[in-house]
């Protein structure tokens, strides 16, 4: 029994006769089993046979079993883990195998989806199976972490962050900011507006202080931007 490929040419073979000095040698060979539907496994029958010129007969027969037991092997290498961002994640990669034995090795590719909490948050379990005519597989898998580590932007322009202002009257009413997500799309914004008065008054706009406006988003796995504004009140008195 030997694996596909090592089958060697056959060897010629002589043969003697106490009486005839010119012993003619014929040999034959024959392949079973290559409809067995694996075409790399099949037997080999050689046949080598010996006859005096008195017609006596020897023979010989050597019976070759060919079989494929050999994994096919991968041509490039699979990362088994890899964690790539939600607006980046790879496509599948086009995966070969070769084999010892078949030219064409199979390879079938399947993909599972794990959700989180967060549609841009998930896992995919990725497996190439690579198998040969004779049943022989190997499988790869890799686990892809996808994840969303970057913060929502702003769109368009910001307004200024830092102004002085003689009264109260010159503060404009907020923009409506927007931002967006690289995986979420358009995220919600929180507003908020504090008043903070000069030391020992209670009026910004009498007695002068600071008016702060914060706006807060953020994605849906809590990737945090804000925004801040400080409108700085000159006192009146």
């Amino acid at each position: 029994t030997i694996g596909c490929g090592e089958l060697e040419d056959a060897p010629i073979i002589t043969a003697f006769d106490n009486c005839d000095d010119a012993i003619e040698v014929v040999f034959t060979e024959e392949t079973l089993g290559e409809d067995t539907g694996c075409n790399l496994e099949y037997d080999v029958i050689r046949t080598w046979t010996a006859t005096d010129c008195s017609g006596n007969v020897n023979t010989a027969t050597q019976v070759i079993s060919i079989v494929d037991e050999t994994l096919p092997e991968w041509d490039v290498e699979i990362e088994e883990f890899v964690i790539v961002e939600c607006s980046d994640v790879p496509d599948p990669s086009l995966v070969t195998a070769s084999d010892d034995c078949d030219a064409e090795v199979t390879v079938v590719f399947d993909e599972e989806f794990i959700p989180s909490s967060c549609p841009s948050r998930y896992t995919l379990i990725r497996t190439w199976t690579a198998s040969d005519d004779c049943g022989n597989s190997i499988t790869a898998t890799q686990t892809l972490s996808v994840v969303d580590t970057t913060e929502p932007e702003w769109v368009g322009e910001l307004p200024p962050s830092n102004i002085t202002v003689t009264s109260c009257d010159d503060i404009p009413e907020a923009p409506v900011l927007q931002a967006v997500d690289n995986c979420d799309g358009e995220t919600f914004v929180v507003f908020n507006e504090f008043y903070s008065p000069a030391g020992g008054c209670g009026d910004v706009c009498e007695c002068g202080g600071i008016v702060v406006r914060t706006w807060i988003t953020s994605d849906c796995v809590g990737n945090l931007a804000t925004f801040v504004q400080y409108y700085n009140v000159l006192s009146q008195e």
